[in-house]
C-alpha cells in the first residue's frame, strides 16, 4: 500500500513497486529509428517514441546500443554520431534519461580518432568491443544464403561485403594494441568498457 500526504492510497498488491528499471543494452529503439531498411524515420520522432515505449514500460535509464562498425550504413560512423547528435537535442524533453552505449567494432582503428572526438563531444560513458569479422567470414563460407541477406539487408552484393569484410581483417595484425590504447584514452575520460 502506498499512501502518503493528500494524494489517495493505491493498492500495489501483486506489482514490483521499484525506483525504475535500468536498461544495460537496448536494441529496440532500432525498429523506431528504420522499421525497414528502406524507411529511415526522423531521429527526434523515433527518439520520441522510443522514450514513450521505455516510461510506458517503467525504465528510467537506458542505454541503446548503437553500433560504429566497418558495415557502414545504419551501423556506421555517421549513423552514430547522427544518432548522438540527435538525443544531445532531444534529451532534455524525454522522460527516460536516454543514453547511447556505442557497440565498436574491433577492426576500426584508423577511426579511434573520430570515436574519440564522438565521444568526448556527445559525454557518452560506455562502450563495448565487438568483432563480428570471425562471424562474416564463417557465414560467407558455411551459410553463402544467410550471408547474401545480410549483404542485401545492407543493400550490397555478398561479394562487396565480402570485400569489406577482408579489408577490414588485414588490420587486425594491429588490433591489440590500438585497442590497448583507446582502453586508456576511454579509462581518462571516465568511460566504461
Amino acid at each position: 500500500m502506498i499512501a502518503a500526504g493528500p494524494a489517495p492510497s493505491v493498492d500495489v498488491t501483486g506489482y514490483w513497486v521499484l525506483p525504475g528499471i535500468v536498461d544495460l543494452h537496448g536494441d529496440g529503439f532500432e525498429r523506431h529509428l528504420t522499421p525497414r531498411p528502406s524507411a529511415p524515420f526522423d531521429k527526434t520522432r523515433a527518439l520520441r517514441s522510443v522514450a514513450a515505449e521505455l516510461a510506458a514500460n517503467g525504465v528510467t535509464t537506458a542505454w541503446m546500443a548503437q553500433s560504429w562498425s566497418w558495415e557502414g550504413g545504419f551501423r556506421g560512423a555517421d549513423s552514430c554520431e547522427a544518432l548522438l547528435a540527435a538525443l544531445e537535442g532531444a534529451k532534455e524533453d524525454l522522460l527516460p534519461d536516454l543514453r547511447v552505449q556505442i557497440r565498436l567494432e574491433t577492426h576500426v582503428p584508423d577511426e579511434h580518432p573520430r570515436l574519440l572526438e564522438a565521444v568526448r563531444r556527445h559525454g557518452v560513458d560506455y562502450v563495448i568491443y565487438n568483432n563480428h569479422l570471425p562471424e562474416g567470414l564463417e557465414l560467407a563460407a558455411r551459410a553463402p544464403q544467410r550471408f547474401a541477406a545480410w549483404a542485401a539487408q545492407q543493400g550490397r552484393t555478398p561479394q562487396m561485403l565480402l570485400t569489406i569484410i577482408e579489408e577490414a581483417d588485414r588490420v587486425s595484425h594491429c588490433v591489440p594494441e590500438a585497442l590497448a590504447a583507446l582502453s586508456l584514452d576511454f579509462a581518462a575520460l571516465g568511460v566504461v568498457t
